[in-house]
C-alpha cells in the first residue's frame, strides 16, 4: 500500500502542482512578453500534464534518455511552429517562453520521481513490477 501511496503522491506533485505552477508562470510570461495565445491557451496545459506524467514515469523506470528524445522532437517541431506564426508576437520571446515551460515540466517531473524514490527507500526503477 505504501508503494501505491508514494506513486500517487509523486504523480500528484508532478502533474497537479506542476500544472498549477507552470500554468501561472506561463500566463505571466506570456502577458509580460505580450504574447497573444488566443484560443490556443488550454492545449499546452493539457500537454504539460501529460508530459510531466511521462517525465516522472521514465525517470522512475530508469529510462531518462527518453526525455531527451521527446525534447528533441518537441523543440524541433516547436521551432517550425514558431516560424509559421501559430502564436502572435515576437518569435524569440515566444520560443523562450516555450523553453521555460519545458524546463518547468522537466523539473516537476523530476520532483515527482524524486518523491517516489525517497518514499521507497531509494529504490524506484520498476517498483510496480517487483
Amino acid at each position: 500500500m505504501q508503494r501505491i501511496l508514494s506513486f500517487m503522491l509523486g504523480y500528484l506533485i508532478s502533474a497537479g502542482l506542476g500544472h498549477i505552477v507552470t500554468s501561472r508562470v506561463m500566463r505571466k510570461l506570456s502577458k509580460d512578453c505580450k504574447i497573444d495565445r488566443g484560443n490556443y491557451e488550454p492545449l499546452p496545459g493539457k500537454l504539460g500534464i501529460l508530459e510531466r506524467i511521462l517525465y516522472t514515469s521514465v525517470l522512475v523506470a530508469g529510462f531518462k534518455e527518453l526525455i531527451a528524445f521527446w525534447l528533441l522532437a518537441k523543440v524541433g517541431a516547436g521551432w517550425i511552429w514558431q516560424i509559421r506564426g501559430a502564436v502572435k508576437g515576437d518569435p524569440g520571446a515566444n520560443y523562450n517562453v516555450f523553453l521555460i515551460g519545458n524546463v518547468l515540466s522537466i523539473l516537476f517531473g523530476g520532483l515527482g520521481a524524486l518523491i517516489i524514490w525517497i518514499l521507497n527507500g531509494g529504490k524506484a526503477a520498476f517498483l510496480l513490477l517487483g
